[in-house]
Order: structure tokens, then sequence, then C-alpha cells
């Protein structure tokens, strides 16, 4: 035991006198020697993993800041799914910038885009227009960075500060700007905006011209999907669609109000029931007549689109508070405009900043609104329809329906169908009211009811309703349902 610990000191004392020879030495290192033989390469490492580039579950774009510069640098995030998008390239997108010029003198606000080109009528065949005509548009020549992660900078060509060409196009940092993407080429439509002020960095608090909003438009188109499917948000179109930006294969107009109201507006144009079609050459010079179109309810209901009271539209009051020969002459297209650009009306010529002298609230032609009032609708608000309760619904039965009529600005009370004057009561030819039933849930068509086929039930309560205090009416079913229905 005593031989093993000796043993291990010796080694500690031999150890420790090898170190302070070496640190103690202190002679010349000697010519570096030549270069040894290259070793063997290594394996390959493993490839770095990124997330699939896959779209199927569509694109989210979101953008998240903007920096004005010069040069204005967009940065921007895209996903699909839950995953992010990578491998996005610049050719896929457009991308633009505009500002939102202030309203003077009676002109309502309007987008102005920074990125303008002229365009020239395609040969013979392709529409009447001859000269060539100014349109804002987008760009995508400038420098993409991908950061491999769903995130990307765009940095644009254009610089917003010196815009002379092909229209000059002043910078005011105190005005709303909006950035916009719109993703295409051959990835899912998707779009993008950011709304800023570039002298105070603010986003929010800020104008923005929020006159119409897209689910208004969806509800009747389902889904908008135009240029060629990747300009589906409204938020986008007017980016482009600015007053100034001219269709010069047809000479038109493609300021976004203007356009929007004379499509609509279509078969019952005065141009059109004059003779002349309305056609705008769109998407690679293609030919969009819209001289066929027939609005599917009243022209007039102007704030199924524009509704000042909805919160998601905060302008739409512009409709009111701005009227303007160029929304009003774009379905009233006979008016009659001089060479001046005013409006030959009421015994004179007159601008825009005239119109709100008459068109106004108390004043004496009203304002827009009540200009366009639809009197059926104002009296439809007089009466209130309501199913009260359905029995004896089961296959084999015959359907009752007990229902009422009541008045909402009566302090709902209830109508006599059967013999107050507004119904005109059992009186050939007076108004119609009927009680109608389908089944089953699949398409709610009768086609196994004994009735014409694909037809519902209607029933006419003025003949067949019964009632015992001229308040609530019951109704039954002539046609049961028949014993075989299922759903």
């Amino acid at each position: 035991m005593l031989y093993r610990q000796a043993s291990n000191l010796t080694k500690i004392l031999f150890i420790s006198f090898a170190s302070l020879l070496l640190i103690n030495c202190s002679g010349d290192d000697g010519a570096q020697g030549p270069a040894g033989a290259d070793g063997t390469p290594g394996a390959p490492g493993a490839p770095s993993v990124l997330p699939t580039s896959d779209a199927s579950a569509g694109l989210d774009v979101t953008i998240d800041s903007v920096d004005i510069g010069p040069p204005t640098v967009v940065s921007f995030s895209m996903s699909s799914g839950d995953a992010p998008f990578v491998g996005f390239e610049a050719s896929q997108g457009r991308f633009m910038i505009a500002k939102l010029v202030a309203s003077t003198n009676g002109e309502a606000d309007y987008w102005q885009s920074y990125i303008n080109r002229e365009e020239d009528p395609t040969g013979s065949g392709v529409g009447t227009g001859t000269d060539r005509q100014n349109q804002a548009t987008s760009e995508n020549s400038g420098t993409l960075a991908d950061n491999d992660d769903g995130t990307y900078t765009y940095t644009f060509t254009t610089d917003v500060s010196s815009v002379t060409e092909p229209v000059a196009v002043t910078y005011d940092a105190a005005l709303t700007h909006r950035v916009g993407i719109e993703i295409r080429g051959g990835l899912p439509a998707a779009n993008a905006q950011y709304d800023f002020q570039p002298s105070t960095g603010a986003t929010t608090g800020i104008n923005s011209r929020t006159i119409v909003k897209l689910d208004s438009c969806n509800s009747c188109h389902g889904e908008l999907a135009l240029h060629g499917g990747g300009r589906i948000d409204t938020e986008n179109c007017v980016l482009c669609h600015n007053p100034g930006t001219i269709d010069a294969n047809s000479g038109n107009t493609v300021d976004f109000p203007v356009m929007i109201h004379k499509i609509h507006m279509g078969a019952d144009l005065p141009s059109v029931i004059g003779g002349t079609d309305y056609v705008i050459y769109g998407y690679r010079n293609s030919a969009h007549n819209y001289s066929e179109v027939v609005y599917p309810q009243d022209v007039r209901n102007c704030t199924n689109c524009h509704d000042p009271a909805d919160p998601e539209t905060p302008d739409a009051g512009n409709i009111t508070m701005y009227p303007s020969i160029e929304a009003c002459a774009s379905c009233h297209d006979d008016m009659t405009i001089d060479v001046d650009g005013g409006l030959a009306h009421a015994g004179g010529s007159y601008n825009n900043s005239d119109c709100t002298v008459c068109h106004a609230p108390g004043q004496q032609a009203g304002d827009i609104l009540e200009d366009h009032t639809i009197d059926s609708k104002v009296a439809a608000g007089s009466f209130q329809y309501n199913i009260l309760a359905v029995r004896n619904t089961a296959p084999g039965q015959f359907p009752e329906i007990d229902f009422s009529v009541t008045d909402p600005t009566n302090n709902d009370e209830p109508y006599d169908v059967l013999t107050d004057p507004e119904f005109g009561g059992n009186t050939e030819g007076a108004a119609r009211l009927a009680v109608i039933i389908g089944w089953n849930t699949t398409d709610y068509s009768n086609v196994d009811s004994g009735t014409a086929p694909g037809k519902t039930v209607s029933i006419n309560p003025f003949a067949s309703a019964t009632t015992t205090d001229n308040i609530e009416f019951t109704v039954t079913s002539p046609v049961a349902i028949p014993a075989s229905e299922t759903g």
C-alpha cells in the first residue's frame, strides 16, 4: 500500500518537472515546414431542411411593414395552412403603391398610383380607340429577398419621391399611402394591403376611403376573381383603377366608381338604350361587353353596396357628401358634359364644387339617397310577415300554418288580411299574399306531390284562411306531404 502511494507521488513530481522544462524553454521555433498533403474529403453534410412549399391549402399573405424610403421596401409573410410558404418569386406577384389624394373643392378623395404606363390601342378590329392613354399599373421588377422561413422583402424599382413619367405624381408624406400585393403566376390567388401615413408611421386613425366592402360584392358574385383570377379584393382594385386611367382600345375610363356603376347599370344605360355598347377591353385586350347586364334588383338600391350605417364602410357617406359629375354621369350617361368638363345642367355649366348647392340634405333637390328613394321599399317597411307555428309535417299529413301580418311602423299592430283595404280582402285582382310549402330539405321541390314537377305548393289565404280574432290566421295545405317522402 505504501509502495503504491510512493509510486504515484513519483509520477506527479516527474510530470510537474517536465512541465517546468517546457514552460522555461525559449529557443528558436525554426522555419515553417512544407505544407502537408491534402486530406481525404469528408462526407457531404445533410442538406438544410426548409418547410415544404405546398400551396394546396391556399395562400395567406400579410404585409408586416413598409419603409417608404427611398427605396420603398415592403416586408411580408406567406403561409399555406399552418406552414410557412417558401420559394415565392417576384414574377409570381404584382406590387402596387398609391397615395390617397385628399378631397378639395367638392372633389371626393381618390387613389393615385405612383406606378403608371402608357397603353397603345391594339390594332384594327380591337375597339375604336386611336390614342395612347395613361394607365395606373403595378411592378414586379424590383429586388425580392426570400428569407427561407416564409418571410420576404420586396424593394420597389419605383422611387415615389421622383415620379415624373408618364404622369407626374407628387410625394406627400402626410397623405395615406397603400401598398398592395397580388399573388398569381400559377399560385392560388391572394391579395394583401397595408395602409399607413409616412409622416407619422400611423396605420390606424387615418383616411382610408372605405366605401364598399368585399362581402357586399361577393354576396352576389360569390368570389370575385378578375384579371386572370389574381385580383380578388376591391382594396387592391382601386390602386390601379384611378381617375385618369383609360382603356386605350375603347377610350372609356376605368376609374373604379365610374366603371362599376356603368357595369351594373348595363342594359339600362341611356347610351346602351340608344344603340352604343358599353365595352371595356380588359385582361389581355379581351372584349368585355356589359351592354346586356341586368341588375337583379332596383338599381336605385345604393345602400346595398354603400351603406353609411355599416361600421365596416365608414366612408360610404361620400355618396351624399360628395356628389360628382363623374359618379352621376356614370349611370345617367346622357348628361351633357361641356368642353371644360363641366355639366350642362339646370340652365348653366357646373363643376363638382357646385353639386351640394342643390344636391344635399335640406337643399331643394335633396341628397343623393333621397333622390334614389325606392317608394315600394319604403312602403314595404310597414308590413312584417310572421310564421307563428307549423303543424302536421309528417309524411301523409296536410300541413297547417299559423301566421300573422303586423305593422312595424305602428307598434306592430296586426292587419286583418281578409278585410283590410291594404290587402283588398277577397277583391279580385287585389294584393297577392301566398303561403308556400316545399319539401324535402334536399331541394325543396314537390316532384312527388301530384302538383307540377319542381313546383312548391302555394296557398291563397284569402280563399282558405280561418281565424277567430282577425289577428292570427291558419291555412291548411290542400296537398299532403307524400307518404313516401324522406329527409
